[in-house]
């Protein structure tokens, strides 16, 4: 999918003073969880509180 106009932009970066290029590697292939997964739990501790 292509947005815009190649010729005006070529055009605005042909004027432009200064230009950047930046080639990005990102070198991560597969996710990885920073976050944690947990359970809290607790035991009931009256009977009434205890299915039967």
């Amino acid at each position: 999918m292509r947005h815009g106009d190649a010729a005006k932009t070529a055009e605005a970066f042909s004027r432009a003073a200064h230009v950047v290029r930046l080639s990005v590697v990102n070198q991560r292939v597969a996710a990885f969880s920073v976050e944690p997964r947990s359970v809290l739990a607790g035991w009931p501790t009256t009977a009434a509180s205890r299915c039967a």
